[in-house]
C-alpha cells in the first residue's frame, strides 16, 4: 500500500514537472541534468531587502530584521541544485456534456509563468533574526544576475510557522548537498592532477 502511494505521488510529481517545463519553454531547461531532483514545492511569501531599501521609507514591506510585512506570494519548486519561483494560475473551464447535481462540471488547469531562479551553488542561507521572520537566501555575487538585481537578500516565509520551518530545513539540506558535491569535485580533480603528474614521470 505504501509502495502504491509513493508510486502515485512520484507519477503526479513527474506530470507536474512535465507541465512546468512546457510552460517555461526556453526560460529554463529542467531536465538538462540527470542528477536534478525535486525536493519540495509550495507557496512562499517573498521580499527582497535590496529592493525595499531603495523604496520609499513609508513602504513597510520589510524591516531591518528581515520580517516580511506586505505579503506577495508565489509558487516555488526546490530542487537539489536549484530554487525556482513561478507564478501559478488555476484556470477553470466548463467540460462539455458533463453536468452534476451542482451544475456544470469544471475542468481545472494549472498555468506556470517563470519569475526567477537561483542556482544553489551561488547563494548562501540567511537566518531570520526574529521568531516567525522566515529565512533568506543571499546571492553571493554582487554583479547583475539573471534576476536583474545586483545580488541581494531574498526573505521568504511559508503560510504557517510549521511550513516555514519545513522550507528552512529543506533549503539547508539542499545547500549542504551542493557544498558536498563541490568538495567531491575538487577531490576528484586533485586526484586526476596527481595521476597525470605520476604518469609523466614514466615518460622517457
Amino acid at each position: 500500500n505504501n509502495y502504491l502511494n509513493e508510486s502515485k505521488r512520484l507519477s503526479e510529481a513527474n506530470t507536474r514537472l512535465l507541465k512546468l517545463q512546457k510552460d517555461l519553454g526556453s526560460k529554463l531547461i529542467l531536465f538538462d541534468k540527470v542528477t536534478r531532483k525535486l525536493h519540495k514545492e509550495g507557496t512562499l511569501y517573498i521580499s527582497n531587502l535590496n529592493l525595499n531599501s531603495t523604496n520609499n521609507n513609508n513602504n513597510n514591506s520589510n524591516n531591518s530584521n528581515g520580517v516580511i510585512g506586505e505579503k506577495e506570494s508565489f509558487y516555488f519548486f526546490l530542487f537539489n541544485d536549484l530554487l525556482l519561483q513561478v507564478e501559478m494560475k488555476i484556470l477553470e473551464s466548463s467540460i462539455r456534456g458533463r453536468r452534476s447535481t451542482k451544475g456544470e462540471e469544471k475542468e481545472r488547469k494549472v498555468k506556470y509563468k517563470f519569475v526567477r531562479k537561483w542556482n544553489l551553488e551561488q547563494v548562501k542561507f540567511v537566518e531570520g533574526n526574529l521568531e516567525g521572520s522566515g529565512f533568506g537566501i543571499e546571492e553571493k555575487s554582487r554583479r547583475k544576475s539573471s534576476n536583474n538585481l545586483r545580488g541581494g537578500i531574498w526573505m521568504m516565509k511559508g503560510e504557517t510557522v510549521e511550513e516555514t520551518e519545513n522550507w528552512k530545513e529543506a533549503v539547508k539540506l539542499c545547500l549542504v548537498g551542493v557544498e558536498k558535491l563541490k568538495e567531491r569535485e575538487v577531490v576528484l580533480k586533485n586526484r586526476e592532477g596527481n595521476s597525470d603528474d605520476n604518469n609523466s614521470n614514466w615518460v622517457s
